[in-house]
């Protein structure tokens, strides 16, 4: 309790508050791309993976040479892939900022979108896992909507991946191939 006391004490005086608990820890000097690498790289850890997940959109501003933005979406693509569940649904609600910001802030990142994320938003567009779903589903319409998308490759790679979907997933694919009509 004393602890929450001196922090609303040191705040009165517009002092900042120092957010990092352990002092002793190397994470106070990594910047998010670090971050991101170094928690992406923990193979065995899944809340490390997730946590990852949070510095995406942060590494991503902060880039400032091209093979670093590759590593991040690199990571980035490996996260969307990753075999939790968790950490896939959070790294696939970030590709709408992410393919606004690429768009809007990188040249070419229309091709960066197509190389990294857009065979992740394929095979999760007619996902059973409603989020995961919803989440590709969602990038793949910003896509169409900023005309990133171009009406053969909708009938060459899109609806075709829609297609090839089992027969577990028919409510879901239907759902999905309306998605792409819609927008041809």
């Amino acid at each position: 309790m004393s602890d929450i006391v001196d922090i609303l004490d040191s705040t009165i005086n517009n002092d900042s508050i120092n957010v990092n608990v352990d002092e002793d820890s190397d994470e106070i000097s990594e910047t998010p791309f670090q971050s991101l690498v170094r928690l992406h790289a923990s193979n065995s850890n899944y809340n490390e993976r997730k946590n990852a997940v949070k510095y995406i959109l942060d590494a991503l501003r902060l880039v400032n040479d091209i093979e670093s933005l590759y590593e991040i979406l690199s990571c980035t693509k490996k996260l969307a892939d990753d075999i939790v569940t968790q950490v896939q649904i959070d790294t696939l609600e970030k590709f709408v900022s992410i393919i606004e910001y690429l768009i809007g802030n990188v040249e070419n990142g229309d091709l960066l979108i197509k190389e990294y994320l857009f065979q992740s938003i394929i095979q999760t567009i007619g996902h059973s896992n409603n989020r995961i779903r919803k989440a590709s589903q969602s990038a793949l319409i910003r896509l169409f909507e900023m005309e990133q998308i171009k009406n053969d490759e909708i009938e060459s790679d899109i609806i075709p991946s829609l297609c090839q979907l089992d027969r577990s997933c028919d409510d879901f694919k239907n759902e999905s191939i309306i998605v792409g009509i819609i927008h041809i």
